[in-house]
């Protein structure tokens, strides 16, 4: 069995490789401040991703739908799912992203209580003891 890993920093993100053993993976991670009107999409993905909007606020679209997001929700974005999302024109967001896959993402999704019926939740922040307040 192969157990090399690697992982590539590239546009405030952070990608590694999958481990067939692994029972959940992670993709990618990182961090956007947008600019008004930054949009993403449309594009499709092999994993879950769910975004933590921690400043301002945009819009997610899929199948037809268009939701406004705002400060303190957060997103999921299915596999296989085309997706375009926007920042706002007046009050652009701010959001940390996780992107997962692997035979224990989809129980992990749906325990958060995120999935394909309830794809926006709102999440309380919390200080902790040498963790920067966003």
């Amino acid at each position: 069995m192969n157990d090399e890993r690697s992982v590539e920093y590239k546009n405030n993100s952070l990608y590694g490789s999958e481990s067939s053993y692994a029972s959940i993976r992670l993709s990618q991670v990182g961090h956007e401040k947008c600019s008004q009107s930054h949009s993403f999409g449309p594009a499709v993905r092999d994993h879950y991703l769910i975004h933590f909007v921690v400043g301002g606020k945009g819009r997610l679209n899929f199948d037809d739908k268009n939701i406004e997001i705002v400060k303190e929700e957060m997103f999921l974005i299915l596999p296989d799912e085309v997706t375009t999302y926007a920042a706002d024109d007046k009050d652009p967001w701010e959001y940390y992203w996780i992107g997962i896959s692997g035979v224990a993402a989809r129980e992990l999704i749906h325990m958060s209580g995120l999935g394909k019926d309830s794809r926006k939740i709102r999440f309380q922040r919390r200080e902790a003891h040498g963790c920067r307040k966003w």
